[in-house]
């Protein structure tokens, strides 16, 4: 009878525990699908407010640039006088404007009645803008109709248009986007400037991202795709064959959401599908979407639904291992005396044991401490444990752990321990209290983990997330986070900053002329000279391939200006640089994103110039 009572007792506790540990994993499980689904969703709503941040601040830098040609007195030259001097005056330099940028798939002059007089077209294939001389009659178009009902200072965009390419197998379509002004002699409207853009070009800024999966793609209001990586989906409204891809038609009840809505998430079918609208050049909303189809969802859970079931069966296997002789024994000796509670603590305690009695006094530490520490055991007996180990920390660490063992029984924590040696290691401790029978402490297991390795590859880590691995200098997402900190600080107290844009000259020849191994040895070396000229509270940060950042706390506008001519001399002056720089200055301001654009002003301003200057754009200037 006695044998049947043991082995119902056995049954019932490991079927109790058994349970509870199904319940427990079948509830991580359901968290481990909501949080998967959750930092997808988290990653795409990122990754998108990325790419809308960099349209925005490209179509900042055509607007100038266009406002730059628009004014150009070439062209008003060649408008007054049409002569074929004046002629390779423009395009020389709309042929130098087009290379450089490479978003202007053509770039031509049209006269009030609609004829091209100057054209230039930019091939991305051969890299470089010729000019063309089979000029085209828009006279009769809807382009040239719409272009007349523009005002004097109008930049306006007509539309999204299809254009045919050629020599690209892969589509035979290419997206443009066509933005006219007038242009004006005399007083009287003389004809159109017009601006065709590469729109696969523009977006291909979007189409960068960690996880390929998370490739935004672009839609019309419409539900139709302009940008995909799969490009048999494109062009829907144009390509009968194609209106299937349609979103309205693939996922219908996603649409109605994402049609209605600016930002946000839908799933349908068990694919998800998330969503960012945006606009460029006023051209109307388009939205940025990321789908995640049902495969790659049930992938990336099936994953973690594996990593878990192992770590079930494996508790179910300790559970067997240890319940039934733990039962067993519980059952034989319902009364437990002080030296199996130490033993049963110490088995479930770290590798590194300490045990302490009522006074915090060491009684015994094991082997794997001595081998931990270096001290040995005699040498530590009647030591206070908690001093020994809080050795490196105040006397509040103490208190914090005392007051935890008499409030809960436990403390768990971090602490930085000495070694005999004077050597610091980091450990996981766990501080546990073993009562005796009238209630009261009497002893005390301290289990010790080393995680110092841990720690120091969490810090290496760190490091490599926030720093350039060419130069060393910090890298682009740590230059966002410092860039808002500054500007918080400037908000608070008013205490006077710059922000410094540098760009190295002419990059692009050193790469083609000497190498790539050449033109990284440039960037480190240009970095050396403005870290070696920079101080200690200067922060540094390569952006770009060629594009630097300086923050400078506590400095004035002036003496920015001052301190940066003088980096751009020294570096000049370098016989194995071989380049020169050009840098933008501006004050920082409360606001991020103007304190970055008025830098970025500045830096154009410099190269517009001529390169090798330092130019200035106060925050409170008024920009475009």
């Amino acid at each position: 009878m006695k044998v049947k009572n043991l082995v119902i007792y056995i049954a019932l506790t490991c079927l109790i525990l058994s349970s509870g540990a199904a319940l427990m994993y079948h509830k991580r499980y359901n968290q481990l699908v909501d949080q998967h689904i959750d930092q997808l969703i988290s990653q795409s709503q990122h990754q998108m407010a990325f790419s809308e941040r960099e349209l925005n601040e490209i179509e900042v830098q055509l607007r100038a640039t266009m406002e730059l040609l628009r004014g150009n007195r070439f062209l008003y030259d060649y408008v007054e006088y049409p002569i074929q001097s004046r002629r390779v005056l423009v395009e020389e330099l709309w042929m130098s404007i087009a290379s450089s940028q490479q978003w202007f798939k053509s770039i031509y002059y049209m006269d009030n009645k609609g004829k091209e007089s100057i054209a230039v077209d930019f091939s991305f294939q051969a890299s470089s803008a010729q000019a063309r001389h089979h000029l085209a009659d828009h006279q009769n178009t809807p382009l040239f109709q719409f272009s007349e009902s523009l005002n004097a200072n109008d930049i306006a965009s007509y539309g999204l248009t299809i254009r045919a390419m050629e020599h690209v197998e892969e589509s035979s379509f290419s997206p443009v986007l066509e933005i006219v002004t007038p242009i004006y002699s005399l007083g009287e409207r003389a004809g159109y400037l017009v601006f065709v853009l590469d729109v696969w070009f523009l977006m291909s800024v979007i189409e960068y991202s960690p996880s390929s999966q998370l490739m935004p793609e672009v839609v019309t209001k419409d539900g139709d795709y302009l940008v995909s990586k799969d490009r048999q989906k494109l062009f829907g409204f144009l390509i009968p064959e194609r209106q299937k891809y349609n979103l309205a038609v693939t996922h219908p009840e996603a649409w109605q959401k994402i049609k209605n809505s600016r930002r946000g998430h839908a799933i349908e079918d068990g694919n998800l599908l998330v969503f960012y609208q945006v606009e460029f050049f006023k051209e109307g909303e388009v939205k940025l979407l990321i789908e995640v189809k049902q495969e790659q969802l049930e992938a990336g859970i099936k994953l973690q639904t594996s990593n878990l079931m192992k770590q079930f069966t494996y508790v179910l296997v300790w559970i067997f291992l240890f319940a039934i002789p733990t039962a067993y024994f519980i059952y034989l000796y319902k009364k437990r005396n002080l030296e199996s509670k130490l033993a049963i603590a110490a088995l479930h305690g770290m590798s590194a044991v300490i045990i302490a009695d009522k006074r915090h006094r060491i009684i015994q530490v094991n082997t794997e401490f001595e081998n931990l520490s270096g001290f040995t055991n005699n040498e530590l007996v009647g030591r206070n444990a908690l001093k020994l180990l809080c050795g490196k920390h105040s006397n509040d660490q103490i208190i914090e752990i005392a007051e935890g063992l008499k409030d809960f029984g436990f403390w768990e924590g971090e602490l930085e321990n000495n070694k005999s040696c004077g050597d610091i290691f980091i450990s996981l401790t766990r501080i546990q209290s073993i009562d005796s029978e009238n209630a009261r402490s009497k002893y005390y297991i301290l289990s010790l983990f080393d995680i110092t390795e841990r720690k120091h590859l969490e810090e290496q880590l760190r490091q490599l997330s926030e720093k350039d691995a060419l130069t060393g200098c910090w890298n682009r997402r740590k230059f966002d986070q410092e860039l808002f900190k500054q500007t918080r600080l400037v908000e608070r107290y008013s205490s006077p900053s710059c922000l410094v844009l540098v760009d190295i000259d002419h990059f692009k020849r050193v790469n083609d002329q000497f190498g790539h191994d050449e033109g990284d040895r440039v960037i480190q070396s240009v970095a050396n000279s403005m870290e070696g000229q920079l101080r200690e509270t200067d922060f540094l940060a390569r952006i770009g391939g060629e594009e630097f950042a300086i923050i400078l706390p506590n400095t004035q506008v002036e003496q920015a200006e001052v301190l940066m001519n003088r980096l751009r001399v020294s570096i000049e002056l370098e016989p194995s640089n071989r380049v020169t720089v050009s840098a933008g200055v501006t004050d920082v301001c409360s606001d991020t994103k103007r304190s970055y654009k008025c830098a970025d002003i500045a830096l154009y301003e410099s190269k517009t110039q001529g390169r090798n200057k330092v130019s200035v754009c106060l925050s409170n200037d008024e920009i475009a």
